[in-house]
């Protein structure tokens, strides 16, 4: 029996294929629905403080989507990855976004050196916008290997008592963006570090977790 790492990657591999050839034209459609999806969740609306992660070309695009945060007066958080780990830190404005440099996967990133709001500072994400290769109906996720978000995910509590020590950090509610050729009609291979998210949203529908079956 092949191991949850392996079938992981043979995944991945029929995944990345598939988006090489995939239509620019496609993705900003799908975006641009999904977008509208994403501002009327009740969940978005309810929450101040949102980690949105950048997009590659490849992904559901979260550019004019984190405009419109700033418009609503959102605080928002973006990934600065370190070494084997990451961090959620603060953008003030557009023009803050704008004037972020480009990192060596091709992503906007906030420079190391530069001092940043970190979430926890400010008392945790409420919701938390993410990244995937694939995902299923079941609310499962499948990144693109590195496990920044999983782990981010599964030491949350103790990453945010570093920053504060009396306050209790829940996890943030968790939304997946996904194009509608990366939703697997099959469960995904998963293990017990992997998280599911709360919603994915697709174009055509919204899927709500489900739990994982024993």
């Amino acid at each position: 029996m092949q191991s949850i790492k392996v079938l992981k990657n043979t995944v991945r591999k029929d995944i990345r294929t598939k988006m090489k050839t995939f239509p620019k034209t496609s993705i900003l459609e799908q975006t641009n629905i999904i977008r509208t999806k994403v501002l009327e969740l009740e969940e978005l609306r309810k929450s101040s403080r949102i980690g949105i992660y950048l997009s590659l070309p490849t992904e559901v695009s979260t550019t004019e989507l984190l405009r419109e945060l700033f418009e609503q007066n959102k605080n928002c958080y973006v990934p600065r990855w370190g070494n084997n780990h990451m961090d959620m830190v603060k953008l003030v404005s557009w023009s803050d976004y704008k004037g972020l440099p480009v990192n060596s996967w091709g992503i906007p990133e906030p420079i190391h050196e530069e001092k940043r709001i970190n979430a926890f500072e400010e008392g945790g994400l409420d919701l938390l916008i993410l990244p995937g290769l694939a995902f299923d109906r079941f609310g499962n996720r499948l990144g693109r290997g590195k496990g920044y978000y999983d782990r981010y995910l599964n030491n949350y509590e103790t990453l945010g008592r570093s920053f504060d020590e009396d306050t209790i950090f829940k996890k943030p509610f968790l939304v997946g963006l996904a194009l509608n050729e990366q939703i697997s009609e099959e469960p995904l291979p998963t293990d017990m570090f992997d998280n599911q998210v709360d919603l994915v949203i697709t174009s055509k529908k919204i899927l709500a977790r489900q739990p994982k079956a024993l």
